[in-house]
């Protein structure tokens, strides 16, 4: 079963503890708190700038995208 229906199972008022809820599913605690943020519109540009890049040069290594970077302006 996939932990996203897994997750579906924990009850948070249930007698039983959500810790051992989680240990019967095989579900790390974490994994019910987890809320991902939201990424920028600036970090999606910069993202999508050295993925461009990179497939035309990928034998570039992280210094040399970082200065192309800045020159780029960021």
């Amino acid at each position: 079963m996939p932990k996203s229906e897994r997750k579906k199972l924990v009850d948070m008022k249930e007698q039983l503890s959500v810790s051992k809820q989680c240990k019967v599913l095989n579900l790390n605690r974490y994994f019910l708190y987890y809320k991902p943020k939201n990424i920028s519109e600036d970090n999606l540009r910069i993202m999508h700038l050295l993925d461009k890049q990179y497939f035309e040069t990928p034998f570039y290594g992280y210094r040399k995208l970082t200065i192309w970077l800045q020159n780029q302006g960021f």
